[in-house]
């Protein structure tokens, strides 16, 4: 079996899982979007650190690279963790932990939609100032 296959099939099951998770949370249940969101992060950083290792086998000269891109997702995710307070665990009847987490993975949303938004510009800015 091929990547792209290999792929497809993933790409499928994960958005089963989400249309599963969709339909549990219309019948009045919210707690699996929060654990198949946790799920789906920690295939995430799997895949992230995967790919990065594969990268740094296939080209060693890229370890910097990558080991800087890893760091700043690192990063991020510390000043999400930093920024999260975790203490509205009461509100939505969860624990103190889970509310943290969500708050972490919220606030680094925020920091890289903000990124992005920021490199969006500064390469407009770039290309027409050249």
């Amino acid at each position: 079996m091929n990547a792209a296959k290999i792929s497809s099939f993933v790409m499928y099951a994960l958005i089963a899982i989400g249309i599963i998770v969709l339909i549990m949370t219309f019948m009045g249940s919210y707690d699996p979007i929060l654990y198949v969101s946790y799920l789906f992060m920690g295939l995430t950083v799997l895949a992230m650190v995967g790919g990065a290792l594969a990268g740094i086998a296939n080209k060693p000269q890229s370890a910097r690279g990558i080991l800087v891109g890893v760091g700043g997702l690192v990063v991020v995710l510390l000043v999400g963790y930093v920024l999260s307070d975790g203490n509205d665990y009461e509100t939505y009847n969860t624990t103190y932990g889970l509310s943290k987490l969500s708050g972490t993975l919220l606030y680094s949303l925020y920091v890289l939609f903000g990124l992005s938004i920021v490199s969006i510009v500064v390469s407009a800015v770039m290309r027409y100032t050249r």
